[in-house]
């Protein structure tokens, strides 16, 4: 079995399909005029990594893992999705991380309708602060 060096780009896709993509796809490393490997499959794994579960530095799935990761559910340095976590966390419903943005927000300094953290900004009190303040009233 060849394996997977420091330096040395790798490449691996299985021959059983489900929906016209591979079930697990591997790409690191550079090869050829690609600068970062890409692994498109239902499991994806490698520099940059796309499908149903995806992990690598570039992530983007249903369920993504890696340094940015997009998806349903995005876990890692930045997270962005429906639900998300990690350093930066963008979540449409929620969010938990250093610095969390979200409808439901836990973290560091979370941004939400419900924020709960050290320093937690509500979307509903920050409006109604504001337009206490506004200068034509």
């Amino acid at each position: 079995m060849r394996r997977a060096y420091r330096y040395q780009p790798y490449r691996y896709q299985s021959e059983l399909k489900f929906f016209g993509l591979p079930i697990v796809s591997i790409a690191y490393g550079p090869k050829g005029v690609e600068p970062m490997g890409v692994a498109r499959g239902v499991f994806a794994f490698g520099d940059v990594a796309i499908g149903m579960f995806a992990s690598g530095g570039i992530s983007i799935g249903l369920i993504s893992f890696g340094g940015l990761s997009i998806g349903a559910i995005g876990l890692g340095g930045v997270g962005i999705g429906i639900l998300a976590a990690g350093g930066l966390a963008i979540g449409i419903l929620g969010a938990a991380g250093g610095c969390a943005i979200g409808a439901i927000a836990v973290g560091g300094c979370a941004i939400g309708w419900q924020a709960f953290g050290g320093t937690a900004i509500r979307i509903p009190e920050l409006f109604s602060t504001a337009i206490a303040y506004l200068p034509w009233r």
